[in-house]
């Protein structure tokens, strides 16, 4: 009989196991929102990605290779006026 604590122990740590195997996780926390420059800038950058992408597939059906370089500029141009914009748009924020 002189075995029962480390019996005693084994259940107490075998419990304390089960209670932390049945609690619910917490969801992961939401992600911050955006500022409205950020998410401005954020589709500034998709459009841009989605134009460039839109010019590489043309001219290669096309098959003129020895223009593609023309499609990063062109989405250059565009992010870089697009951000000037969102510049304007959210100067106060």
């Amino acid at each position: 009989m002189n075995h029962w604590k480390p019996i005693a122990g084994l259940l107490f740590g075998i419990g304390l196991m089960f209670l932390a195997a049945c609690q619910e996780e917490e969801p992961p926390p939401e992600p911050r929102p955006l500022s409205p420059l950020a998410a401005c800038r954020s589709e500034c950058r998709s459009a841009s990605e989605q134009l460039n992408q839109e010019c590489i597939d043309r001219l290669r059906a096309q098959e003129a290779f020895d223009r593609l370089s023309e499609c990063g500029t062109q989405a250059d141009e565009y992010s870089n006026q697009c951000r000037a914009e969102c510049d304007a748009k959210h100067a106060g924020s």
